[in-house]
C-alpha cells in the first residue's frame, strides 16, 4: 500500500499533538511505538516461516 507510511505519520502527529495537551510528542516517537512491535512480530512470523520450510526439506 503506497500510502500507508504516510497515513502511519499523520496519525502519530495527531495522537503526539493529543495526547499531552499543552505539550507535544515528536511524531517519529510516537510512529516507533507502533512500529516497533509490529516489526517484531514480522520476524517473529518470518522466522517460524523459515523453520517450517527448514523442517520440511529436512523430512
Amino acid at each position: 500500500m503506497p500510502g500507508s507510511y504516510s497515513l502511519l505519520l499523520v496519525l502519530a502527529d495527531t495522537v503526539g499533538r493529543s495526547i499531552l495537551t499543552p505539550r507535544e510528542l515528536p511524531s517519529g516517537l510516537v510512529a516507533a511505538l507502533f512500529g516497533a512491535p509490529y516489526f517484531m512480530w514480522l520476524m517473529y512470523c518470518a522466522g517460524k516461516q523459515k523453520q517450517s520450510i527448514r523442517l520440511r526439506n529436512e523430512s
